[in-house]
C-alpha cells in the first residue's frame, strides 16, 4: 500500500519524523521529513513552528562526496516563514588532514507576519579542527570562513565577510572567537569580534572607530 514504504515516529509533542525506504531496499541515500503539524507548536525551547523539514543525506556524513540537502515546505517559525535550499558536501581532508565541509544557503528567505522581507545566501567552508580522530561530538571544533550577501529588512544589500576564522565549540552557541566585517549600501562597515575563546554570548562590534559590547 501507499504505506509500506513510509516509517514515521512522533518524537515530542511537536514534530512527527517520517523516514522514507529507498524502494530497492538499499540504506542509501536516505532521506526523512519533519512535520510540524498545520498549526503553530511550542517546542521546548520556547519557539513555536509549523511547516515541514524535508532531509535527505546521499551517503554516511563522514565519507568524502556525502551531500545533505535541506529544503521547506510551508515552514515557520515563530510565525515568520523560512525559505530556502541549504546544501552540507563532505570535501574530504584538506592538506592539514582535517575533514571538511562545503556549506552553501541559497534563496535564503525569512517573510515577517507584517510582509517585510529578509533574503540571503552564503558559502562557508568548515574545517574539523579538534576531535577529528574520535566519533564523540563532545571533543569537536571547527573553524569557518566564508562570506555570503543579501537584502536587510530595510531594503539595502549588505555583504558579510569571515575575516578571521570563526571558531566553534561544541556546546556553545556562538562563536567562542572570530572576526567578521559587514558592509551595507549607504552605511559604515561594521565589524564583528565574537571574542578570544570564551563561551558566551558577547561579541564587541566596531562601526566609525567606535566600539561597543552587545549581547547576542
Amino acid at each position: 500500500d501507499d504505506y509500506s514504504n513510509l516509517k514515521s515516529a512522533q518524537l515530542t509533542g511537536c514534530v512527527t519524523v517520517t523516514l522514507h525506504e529507498n524502494a530497492d531496499g538499499q540504506f542509501w541515500p536516505r532521506s526523512w521529513t519533519l512535520d510540524y503539524g498545520a498549526e503553530n507548536c511550542q517546542c521546548y525551547s520556547g519557539n513555536t513552528k509549523r511547516g515541514k523539514i524535508h532531509v535527505s543525506l546521499s551517503d554516511w556524513w563522514r565519507k568524502e562526496g556525502s551531500l545533505r540537502k535541506i529544503t521547506f515546505e510551508n515552514f515557520y517559525l515563530n510565525d515568520n516563514k523560512l525559505e530556502g535550499i541549504k546544501t552540507i558536501l563532505n570535501t574530504g581532508l584538506n592538506e592539514n588532514g582535517n575533514l571538511t565541509f562545503s556549506k552553501n544557503l541559497d534563496n535564503a528567505k525569512l517573510t515577517y507576519p507584517d510582509g517585510t522581507v529578509m533574503s540571503w545566501k552564503c558559502e562557508k567552508i568548515s574545517e574539523l579542527i579538534e576531535g577529528g580522530d574520535s566519533y564523540i561530538f563532545a571533543d569537536d571544533v571547527w573553524s569557518v570562513t566564508g562570506s555570503g550577501s543579501g537584502k536587510n529588512l530595510d531594503g539595502k544589500n549588505y555583504t558579510m565577510t569571515i575575516k578571521s576564522p570563526l571558531i566553534y565549540q561544541n556546546g556553545c552557541f556562538y562563536p567562542v572567537s572570530g572576526i567578521i566585517e559587514i558592509e551595507t549600501e549607504g552605511e559604515t562597515p561594521k565589524i564583528i569580534d565574537y571574542g578570544n575563546g570564551e563561551c558566551d554570548n558577547e561579541a564587541s562590534v566596531t562601526a566609525d572607530g567606535e566600539t561597543e559590547i552587545i549581547q547576542l
